[in-house]
């Protein structure tokens, strides 16, 4: 993030801030679109509504930390219903969530064991 010279300084979001993106971060952060690649080279598919992503989870059948889910950003409801459907379906799974990773226009969740105490 940049600055504006002729703008005074305040702390938080403001119009001043100008994000900047110079030649050494794009050169650095070139291949960083294969951060979303699936196993075996496919750019993941965010999904088109809950029912599809409750039925990739019940239809996965490897390790917990080998699946992620592409939620797009249109899906993420203020009040959180949508990511609920899904998270109790993965719980039921025995899974858990394990972060995301943010790309254009969705979020890649990723998924680990569930821990039982």
């Amino acid at each position: 993030m940049s600055k504006r010279r002729q703008s005074g300084y305040a702390s938080g979001a403001s119009r001043w801030w100008v994000k900047v993106k110079c030649p050494h971060w794009k050169l650095a952060n070139s291949e960083r679109w294969r951060v979303f690649e699936k196993p075996g080279g496919d750019v993941m598919k965010p999904i088109a509504s809950v029912e599809e992503g409750v039925r990739l989870i019940e239809s996965f059948k490897g390790l917990p930390q080998e699946f992620q889910l592409a939620v797009p950003d249109t899906m993420l409801d203020d009040v959180g219903i949508n990511m609920a459907v899904i998270t109790d379906h993965v719980l039921k799974r025995g899974r858990e969530p394990d972060g995301f990773t943010q790309a254009s226009g969705y979020r890649v969740y990723r998924y680990k064991a569930l821990k039982c105490n």
